[in-house]
């Protein structure tokens, strides 16, 4: 039987780059497999998928060497939009995928371009918003979602579109782990009942408990261990109250996100929000640095009301890290955009340092956007941390890293900790939660429970 993918001696180098991406590559992938890609970021797993859709080399541009075949057809000589009839992609962050302003606008938005009857579309949309359990969300504006909930949106206008062949990188990487499981069963129906070939690339899939709906892994690089489980520990609450939040309530055009959170925060703690998506944690966080100002209520930082304080000002004590890294990648180097918080801010740091402990020093001169999805995460988080700031709040940090990676976050995170740092994460990511010394519980917009 002819291989639906095929990768011949595939070796691709991006623009300005040290090294290859891919070296040698050789695959070939058959109608109706499942396959889970694994690998260290930065071991090539995003150029993998992008290579199999024609992004890479036709919009990446680079040294590309060898041959890739798409059902039947040589993906040099045939363009992105001949390929993707067949292949549908989700990206790892969904904000670089959205085009439209609604959720039905965005699910509809594929099938409009194919000629496809408005009753059919109508159907199609109901369909895949009932297997996706989304269908709230139909009727709302995408910049009122979660970025979890974006992901959702994302995955139901490829599926609307029927691809032969699914490519996913990271797609769990921004859920709740119960919307996780159900996104795995959805793929495993989809690879199962349709014959999908799914490609899918998550440092999140639990061998122990998922690799059974695997056909087969390929495993990019060497595959680090996972974190060890700890237990949060129970801290006496000793130090004084760094962040207090009174009444807090807010809304997005008329819908709210926020109803009447209560919290207090101590110097020296390590807070982790968990809770489904769309139950208000980055809006929470946004509170912290001022992004955000109070529809009602009250948010005091080191004593300071963020009502009357500006963004600038809080930044020198408040380190806030969002859920997408290019939000803080706009320099031409590594090296530049963490020089870029020191010089903004008026301060003086160890850059190098900063660089060494976060494993950036080999791309210390790097072109940032170059990197993989964990790569750039690090870079956001370095440009974040370099300020020294005495509050540090981070959105999903562990979002698109490998295990490696997010052991050494937590060795970093732990080390600021006992420094006398205030660390305060909203994340999906239970292994990482465990290391806090508390855990919030946030749904509906309410915290259900603070342990």
């Amino acid at each position: 039987m002819k291989p639906l993918v095929e990768f011949k001696k595939v070796s691709y180098k991006y623009p300005d780059a040290r090294k290859n991406a891919l070296s040698n590559f050789n695959l070939k992938v058959n109608k109706g497999e499942f396959i889970l890609v694994r690998g260290p970021s930065g071991s090539g797993k995003t150029t993998f998928l992008k290579c199999i859709n024609g992004l890479v080399p036709h919009y990446s541009g680079g040294v590309f060497q060898g041959r890739v075949f798409v059902n039947g057809l040589d993906t040099i000589k045939n363009s992105i939009e001949g390929i993707s009839q067949s292949v549908g992609f989700i990206f790892q962050d969904p904000e670089n995928q959205i085009i439209c302003s609604t959720v039905e606008g965005e699910i509809a938005f594929g099938l409009e371009n194919k000629k496809t009857p408005r009753g059919q579309i109508g159907r199609k949309m109901a369909k895949i918003a009932k297997e996706l359990e989304m269908q709230p969300l139909l009727k709302r504006q995408i910049s009122e979602l979660s970025s979890g909930e974006k992901q959702k949106v994302i995955l139901a206008s490829v599926l609307a579109l029927e691809p032969e062949i699914l490519l996913l990188d990271e797609p769990s990487s921004q859920l709740h782990p119960e919307s996780a499981e159900k996104l795995n069963a959805i793929l495993s129906k989809l690879n199962k009942e349709k014959n999908i070939t799914v490609i899918l690339v998550d440092h999140n899939f639990n061998p122990a408990g998922k690799l059974k709906k695997v056909d087969r892994v390929i495993n990019l690089g060497q595959q680090d261990k996972a974190c060890i489980h700890a237990k949060p520990k129970k801290v006496k609450k000793t130090g004084k109250v760094v962040v207090r939040i009174y009444n807090l309530h807010y809304s997005y055009a008329g819908k709210k996100a926020l109803d009447g959170i209560n919290l207090k925060i101590r110097e020296g703690e390590f807070v982790s929000i968990i809770g489904p998506n769309g139950s208000g944690k980055t809006t929470l966080l946004k509170h912290f640095n001022g992004l955000l100002k109070p529809s009602r209520g009250d948010v005091f930082i080191h004593g300071v009301n963020t009502r009357t304080a500006i963004v600038e000002e809080l930044a020198k004590t408040v380190g806030f890290l969002s859920q997408n890294p290019n939000d803080y990648l706009f320099c031409d180097t590594v090296e530049d955009e963490v020089k870029f918080t020191l010089k903004n801010l008026g301060l003086g740091g160890d850059v190098d340092g900063m660089l060494v402990s976060l494993s950036l020093k080999e791309h210390k001169h790097c072109y940032p956007r170059d990197l993989s999805g964990g790569e750039r995460q690090r870079v956001a988080l370095a440009s974040v941390l370099i300020a020294n700031p005495k509050i540090i709040v981070l959105d999903e940090p562990t979002r698109g890293i490998d295990f490696k990676s997010k052991k050494k976050m937590v060795e970093i995170l732990q080390s600021m900790k006992s420094e006398g740092k205030t660390i305060v994460i909203a994340t999906h990511d239970m292994d990482l939660a465990s290391h806090s010394d508390r855990i919030i519980l946030m749904e509906n917009g309410r915290i259900t429970k603070n342990d």
